[in-house]
């Protein structure tokens, strides 16, 4: 097999005025996950990344507490999305997520 149709979708970063910022933020989830996800997750983290900025991606870098969960980031909802880690399926919603303590995340964002 091979990769094939390779197309560039966006550059980023390559000039002074176009930069691009790495954020590494610990945070902790709560005892009703929204279904759907935690909408308005750039508000909750501007405060420790800066104002104005758009989130690019969001990367997880460790699997913290009960419920084992992994989490990926839904741009077009600025949602940050929970998904049970043994199933892949999205957290209930409702469900009891407080034992998620210290997650960490990498954001990038321009």
């Amino acid at each position: 097999m091979a990769i094939t149709n390779v197309a560039l979708q966006d550059k980023i970063g390559g000039a002074p005025g176009d930069p691009v910022f790495t954020d590494v933020v610990t945070l902790s989830l709560d005892a009703s996950y929204p279904a759907g996800g935690y909408v308005g997750f750039t508000a909750s983290v501007e405060g420790q990344i800066g104002l104005g900025k758009t989130i690019l991606e969001v990367n997880q870098n460790n699997v913290p507490g009960s419920p084992a969960v992994y989490v990926a980031y839904d741009r077009t909802l600025d949602a940050l999305v929970c998904y049970v880690w043994a199933t892949g399926v999205e957290v209930a919603g409702g469900v009891n997520l407080s034992g998620v303590v210290g997650l960490e995340l990498v954001i990038r964002s321009k």
